[in-house]
């Protein structure tokens, strides 16, 4: 997690300290607080692992063939629920599922890593039903490392990008509420849980929405592209109230 960290810190820093098209390695030292040792050594890490961005395009594959099973009515019964899908030639296959949402690859690839991950059950007449809609990982692997930095570069970037762009900030907002008891709060987990998962869901809908009007209508080609995203997580801190902190000083 530190190094995820540190990476975040340097790839948010070093938007604004290239040298002559080279990274001002004392710059970055002196905005992030870490030693020049470190900035080179993670820079350079950044520069050469060339496994990290294949990892994190696997991985998005799979997030948008969840996300496309979960919420596009095609693919859903009467009730909003997951369809078992075939792997057989018909209407509302695995196979269409995998071309509308994970692009250029096959479907037993997508199959495997959805197996591998338990997210889906394959039966014995071919078919392939839904097992869980997200995917957790466990253990710090390299892609995991590297996603959690890119998460934490997205964050750094809008924040960062906000005190240079006060006139025309890009939204970010952060509410908490303190001093909950364990009940109280595993029932805000749930309640704000779900409403963030329509949330993003709603992004999918939103984009589905666009390839359609991109179908009817021809625009000019677009030489610039802009990467844009929402991001939405929960906090949960764990602290002694006054009186507990007292006993565990004075026990």
């Amino acid at each position: 997690m530190i190094l995820a960290a540190k990476l975040a810190c340097i790839e948010v820093a070093a938007q604004n300290a290239v040298l002559a098209d080279r990274l001002n390695h004392s710059q970055i030292s002196a905005i992030t607080g870490l030693t020049r040792r470190e900035v080179k050594a993670l820079s350079g890490l950044g520069e050469l692992n060339t496994a990290y961005p294949v990892g994190r395009t696997k991985k998005q594959r799979i997030d948008r063939v969840l996300t496309g099973w979960t919420t596009d009515p095609e693919f859903l019964n009467r009730n909003g629920e997951p369809l078992t899908l075939t792997l057989k030639p018909v209407d509302a296959t695995f196979r269409t599922l995998v071309r509308e949402y994970a692009g250029d690859v096959t479907p037993m690839s997508v199959l495997r890593e959805l197996q591998r991950v338990g997210a889906v059950h394959r039966t014995t007449d071919d078919r392939v039903r839904l097992r869980k809609s997200h995917i957790r990982a466990k253990g710090f692997s390299p892609d995991i490392v590297a996603d959690i930095a890119q998460h934490l570069r997205d964050l750094g970037t809008t924040l960062v990008g906000n005190v240079g762009s006060a006139d025309n900030p890009v939204y970010a907002a952060f509410q908490s509420v303190q001093a909950l008891s364990p009940d109280e709060a595993a029932l805000f987990q749930a309640t704000f849980s779900e409403r963030m998962a329509s949330l993003l869901d709603s992004v999918s809908i939103w984009m589905r929405s666009q390839a359609r009007i991109k179908k009817t209508n021809v625009r000019e080609a677009v030489h610039r592209s802009i990467d844009v995203g929402i991001g939405v997580y929960l906090v949960r801190r764990t602290r002694l109230s006054t009186k507990s902190a007292r006993k565990a000083k004075t026990g």
